[in-house]
């Protein structure tokens, strides 16, 4: 990593949905993500594999992955993406 992008982290991260048969079931996660400086990507089944793999490369730059705003970001963004269920 070159000196410009070694305290900076970018990456893209697309996240679908599969349904699944019979429609009553949850649905399933998948999704990919890639850190774009370095090219490495993972794919993934369920939304916590994204915390894991950008929680890795922030502890390369030196920030704690218990970083309490870290956290309560996470939080959010699995409250927003999370399948609604109806009774």
């Amino acid at each position: 990593m070159n000196r410009l992008h070694k305290d900076k982290l970018l990456f893209v991260i697309r996240i679908w949905v599969e349904p699944r048969e019979p429609t009553n079931r949850c649905p399933v996660w998948r999704g990919v993500i890639k850190h774009v400086v370095s090219g490495e990507t993972r794919y993934f089944t369920d939304l916590d594999s994204i915390l894991g793999f950008i929680r890795a490369h922030l502890e390369k730059i030196g920030v704690s992955g218990k970083t309490d705003w870290w956290h309560k970001v996470w939080t959010r963004i699995k409250q927003q993406i999370a399948p609604r269920r109806t009774l």
